[in-house]
């Protein structure tokens, strides 16, 4: 199936490569789980093409296809109290990949206050326009 697969995607080459330990194809192949991999482009960039070649391979096994850039705004509810140190910024997330670091506080208003303190410190004018 991999290689009828490989012609439906219409990449130029196909490319039977031996798998090395730890990567993506070897633990694939160890669940017997088929894998066309496409490597185009850059890390961290869309490539259109990539996606045009995807829905061919897609369709071609019957699979779902769905549009990762619709407009699809979802609420995202952490089930702790925290405050937000830092979030992801990539444009397309999958299930179970980290959105947001929440750090969890032990004393809430002393943390609030620590912060505040913090805030005013590094931009006094930016802590006076903000209401708290």
């Amino acid at each position: 199936m991999m290689p009828e697969l490989a012609r439906a995607f219409g990449s130029p080459m196909i490319l039977d490569a031996e798998s090395r330990a730890g990567c993506l194809r070897a633990v694939a192949a160890a669940r017997g789980i088929p894998l066309l991999l496409y490597e185009g482009g850059e890390a961290l960039r869309f490539v259109a093409d990539g996606a045009r070649r995807q829905r061919q391979a897609r369709r071609y096994a019957g699979a779902v296809i769905t549009d990762p850039f619709r407009p699809a705004d979802e609420a995202v509810v952490s089930p702790l109290d925290g405050i937000v140190i830092g979030r992801t910024n990539l444009p397309l997330v999958t299930e179970g990949e980290g959105l947001y670091h929440i750090a969890r506080l032990g004393d809430p208003e002393a943390t609030a206050e620590q912060i505040l303190h913090y805030r005013h410190a590094l931009d006094p004018e930016e802590d006076e326009q903000r209401i708290v």
